[in-house]
């Protein structure tokens, strides 16, 4: 087991990395950081990938925003101009005169080893799509089969009654989507936030899947550069640590975790 050649930490991105003593002891710093570019020329290929992808653009952008109030915050509260966490160790790196790399993933490498993600993230939202539009149909069978129980036990049944009960169930539906009455503004509203909401958890999803492929990166770095003789710093979402840490113990380099 090689030892005393890697050093891990488990960054929490709003929060300020303290690194200076490490960096004293490393040759190279590899930082995480997601590609997301040339993303529509993978949809041009493949327009399926447009769901994952979009959720995932949303979610770096809400990250963005999140970003952003920290870096106020530090501003106010600290006087201090805070870019990020990986933004602030490369800036370390270089004052220490360190080279650091970015070792992550994009949405081609991860279509190119995984496509089944991103049909999966498509299939799913699709399906869930089909079944609101279907829904009020459903609603209209449900209420007319309703009304033939309510006039069977009262003795009352007219299929003459029934039919025309069900053409104006039908008749609303279908007038409240062509005419956009203001019910229908309403559902039109609501399946726009429901489908916002849909692509949140896509990245969510997209993200959960794709883990394994991201640190396989970092991985397959690290290896290659404590195997040449240098020593390594990786700067990593808190939760990608254990997973890189066991990867690493696998192909015999113990990686010492940094708090």
């Amino acid at each position: 087991m090689i030892k005393d050649k890697c050093y891990i930490y488990g960054s929490i991105h709003l929060l300020l990395p303290h690194l200076e003593n490490v960096l004293d002891k490393v040759d190279v710093v590899l930082l995480e950081g997601f590609s997301t570019k040339n993303w529509r020329e993978l949809v041009k290929k493949d327009p399926v990938t447009i769901v994952a992808i979009l959720g995932m653009l949303l979610l770096l952008g809400g990250q963005k925003i999140i970003l952003s109030l920290a870096r106020i915050y530090y501003k106010a509260f600290h006087g201090f101009q805070f870019k990020g966490d990986m933004e602030y160790v490369k800036e370390l790196a270089k004052e220490r005169g360190k080279v650091f790399e970015i070792a992550d993933s994009n949405f081609h490498d991860i279509y190119a080893v995984k496509k089944s993600i991103f049909v999966e993230i498509f299939k799913r939202v699709l399906n869930f799509n089909l079944f609101l539009v279907i829904l009020p149909f459903v609603a209209i069978i449900f209420v007319s089969l309703l009304f033939i129980i309510i006039f069977i036990a009262n003795g009352n049944f007219s299929w003459e009654h029934f039919i025309k009960i069900f053409l104006l169930e039908f008749q609303i539906v279908i007038e409240s989507v062509i005419m956009l009455r203001s019910p229908t503004r309403l559902v039109v509203i609501s399946f726009g936030v429901v489908n916002f909401l849909l692509l949140i958890a896509s990245g969510n999803l997209f993200l959960d899947r794709t883990n394994d492929l991201r640190d396989s990166k970092v991985v397959e770095r690290a290896t290659e550069l404590v195997n040449s003789g240098k020593t390594v710093l990786i700067v990593r979402g808190k939760m990608h640590v254990k997973g890189i840490v066991r990867e690493l113990e696998k192909r015999g380099i113990y990686c010492k975790e940094i708090n």
